[in-house]
């Protein structure tokens, strides 16, 4: 499955916003649907 994430490829660099692929959740794993977040 694929979602956009904010990635930190470098220290003190802008995030860039990319679509990674994840894995589906393993047996004892959730997966959450984050609407937003703060940092």
């Amino acid at each position: 499955m694929k979602c956009r994430a904010a990635v930190a490829w470098e220290p003190k660099k802008p995030l860039v916003i990319e679509e990674i692929e994840v894995e589906k959740p393993r047996e004892g794993e959730v997966l959450l649907r984050v609407v937003a977040s703060g940092v």
